[in-house]
């Protein structure tokens, strides 16, 4: 119940970014999500709690895995050391967006890309850590975050060519 209330947040903004292109084409597309991890790989014994929680808000909102996104998830086995090649190998398949949790993972995203948007799911506080400038103007490369637990952290070209995940994510820092 705790994660799914966590990525609630975090669903809407994939979600809103999801939306974002309106021509048929890029509707009719599977977009790819990557998953950058710092816990131990998932296995059928032993499911990641997170992106299961994540994958449910997805489906929630009516986004069907295989036919709307898929996800490639990248796991670190809890090896820090691991995550810049994690991030590398993601970006070079190329995702469409990154989707993190922690300020390890975030910063090994942030690292490996300028250009692909990465929401962060909670990191504890993101302005003294060096992830973003501050929370109402992040910076350029960095997005928006909220205060609240787990949150969306945009950064990339949705978040900086004003898109309504942009708006969205202000709208969500003021509430």
């Amino acid at each position: 119940m705790l994660y799914k209330t966590a990525f609630a947040p975090v669903i809407v903004v994939i979600a809103v970014l999801l939306a974002y292109v309106t021509d048929a084409t890029a509707q009719n597309r599977v977009w790819r999500i990557g998953w950058l991890d710092l816990s131990v790989p998932q296995t059928t014994e032993k499911p990641s709690r997170s992106l299961n929680a994540f994958k449910q808000g997805l489906q929630g909102l009516g986004y069907i895995e295989g036919k709307n996104y898929v996800i490639e998830a990248r796991f670190a086995d809890t090896d820090r050391s691991r995550l810049p090649a994690l991030a590398t190998e993601l970006v070079e398949l190329p995702v469409d967006i990154i989707v993190t949790a922690g300020t390890p993972t975030v910063r090994a995203a942030k690292n490996a890309t300028a250009t692909i948007p990465i929401v962060m799911a909670g990191s504890i506080d993101p302005v003294e850590s060096g992830l973003i400038w501050s929370l109402a103007r992040p910076g350029k490369r960095d997005g928006r975050h909220s205060n609240r637990g787990a949150g969306p952290c945009l950064q990339g070209t949705a978040a900086s060519q004003g898109s309504g995940a942009h708006h969205f994510a202000r709208r969500r820092i003021a509430n």
